[in-house]
C-alpha cells in the first residue's frame, strides 16, 4: 500500500522503506526509564525542637520583603513562631492594615500565604524560585477585588 504514494523511482525499494517507516515508528523508550517531574509537596507546618523549646516550621521555602507596584506596596515575612506578617499600603491614599496569620496553603513551588480581616481575605503567592515578585490578592464575599503583580523593592 505505501508503493502507490512512492514515485517510480522508489517503488522498487519501497518494502525496505516501509520497513525503515515501521522500525522507526515502533520504536520506543521504557517508561522506567523516564524520570518524571518531581512533584511538588503542599505547604505544611511541622514542630521541631531547637534551642531547648519547640518551633513550628513549615516546608515552603521562605520569603520576605517590601514588594509594590504604583498603587500597592506589601511589606510580608516571617512575625515568629509559624506566624507571618502582611503590611499592605494602598500608595495612592496611604491607607494600610496590618495582619499577623499562619494560614498557609498552595506548595512547595507555589506557597500561598492567606491573611484574614473579616469578611476580606489577603493572599501573598510567589513562586519558590522567583523572590523577586509576588502575587497579591483581596478577596470579599462578593469576589476577587485586586489581582496584582508587585515587584521586590527592598529586603
Amino acid at each position: 500500500m505505501l508503493r502507490k504514494f512512492l514515485p517510480p523511482s522508489l517503488s522498487a525499494r519501497g518494502g525496505a522503506i516501509a520497513t525503515l517507516l515501521a522500525l522507526s515508528t515502533a520504536s520506543t523508550v521504557p517508561l522506567g526509564s523516564l524520570s518524571p517531574a518531581s512533584a511538588a509537596e503542599p505547604c505544611r507546618f511541622y514542630t521541631q525542637w531547637i534551642n531547648g523549646r519547640n518551633m513550628r516550621l513549615n516546608n515552603c521555602p521562605p520569603i520576605s520583603g517590601v514588594f509594590q507596584n504604583q498603587r500597592w506596596q506589601v511589606r510580608f515575612g516571617l512575625a515568629g513562631d509559624g506566624e507571618f506578617l502582611y503590611i499592605g499600603t494602598d500608595r495612592s491614599t496611604g491607607s494600610s492594615i496590618q495582619i499577623i496569620s499562619s494560614e498557609m496553603r498552595g506548595t512547595t513551588d507555589r506557597p500561598i500565604y492567606v491573611f484574614r480581616n473579616g469578611d476580606t481575605s489577603y493572599t501573598v503567592t510567589y513562586r519558590a524560585d522567583d523572590h523577586n515578585a509576588i502575587r497579591l490578592e483581596v478577596f470579599n464575599n462578593r469576589g476577587r477585588l485586586i489581582n496584582q503583580l508587585l515587584t521586590r523593592s527592598g529586603y
